[in-house]
């Protein structure tokens, strides 16, 4: 099976552009976080954390790509950035202990 034949077809270009780009991040987003999964795993097992982590990033991949296929090109979109920034911003609050400027 091609890639590209799990994209759909969009009849302006910049659109399809913009949904093979979406595409290829999002089979990214899947493969980096099964790495870190792995990893995190063998490195550091004490930290469950992130398994958390990695279902709701997967979950989000998985939704995100499910309304790609859909012809939901913006929102799908949309749910990649914003659910990439709360993980990370989760992570760095809870996880990493960095709290922001005006939390003393």
């Amino acid at each position: 099976m091609r890639f590209h034949a799990l994209v759909p077809n969009y009849q302006e270009e910049e659109q399809q552009r913009r949904a093979n780009i979406l595409a290829v991040t999002q089979l990214a987003a899947g493969v980096m976080i099964i790495a870190i999964l792995i990893i995190s795993a063998w490195l550091t097992p004490e930290h469950v954390e992130i398994l958390v982590q990695g279902v709701v990033g997967s979950l989000a991949m998985l939704v995100s790509y499910l309304f790609l296929r859909k012809g939901k090109l913006e929102l799908s979109a949309w749910i990649v950035v914003t659910l990439g920034w709360l993980i990370l911003t989760m992570d760095l609050m809870f996880i990493s202990g960095i709290r922001g400027v005006n939390d003393i």
